[in-house]
Formats: structure tokens, C-alpha cells, sequence
């Protein structure tokens, strides 16, 4: 799968001019369909990605009064009239 190419011209950023090694470890330099991105959520949710309890439990807690921000330890909770989730690179 080819990535997108990406821009920023206001501050003349060229997502070709940079070296994607500065992310192996972070979450912005995985590409995936739509499709592959629900099915990571799937597998995170039913304990096939991360299987120690404590921590799958842990990324579910609120790291600041939920009134205040809905962040859990590596993802988002928002409600759409249903709990949804994300994360800013899936």
C-alpha cells in the first residue's frame, strides 16, 4: 500500500523530505485501511494485542477527571450515544 503524500505548506513541511525512522517506535509511522485499523481496536479490546490485565485496565482509566478529559493511557473515550474510542494515529 502506497502512503499518502502529505503537506503542510505553512510551514513548508513535505512528508517525502523526511526520514521515517524518526518514528519506529511511536504510533505515526503505521499506515493502515480502515478496515485494519477496526480490527487493531478489536483485537485491543478482546486481549489478543495487549494480554496483561493490569495494563489493558490501566489503558482504560482516565488519566484526569473524566469532566476534564477523556484520555486514557494511550486512547481517547468520547460518546456518541455509545462509548467510541480512538487514538490519534489509528
Amino acid at each position: 500500500m502506497a502512503l499518502t503524500h502529505q503537506y503542510a505548506r505553512k510551514y513548508k513541511w513535505n512528508s517525502y523530505d523526511i526520514d521515517p525512522s524518526w518514528d519506529l517506535y511511536g504510533g505515526g509511522g503505521i499506515s493502515a485501511t480502515a478496515k485494519e485499523s477496526a480490527l487493531v481496536f478489536l483485537y485491543f479490546f478482546e486481549g489478543k494485542i495487549i494480554q496483561k490485565k493490569q495494563l489493558l485496565e490501566a489503558m482504560h482509566t482516565y488519566v484526569l477527571p473524566s469532566d476534564d478529559c477523556k484520555y486514557c493511557l494511550g486512547i481517547y473515550q468520547f460518546d456518541m450515544g455509545f462509548h467510541a474510542y480512538c487514538h490519534g494515529d489509528w
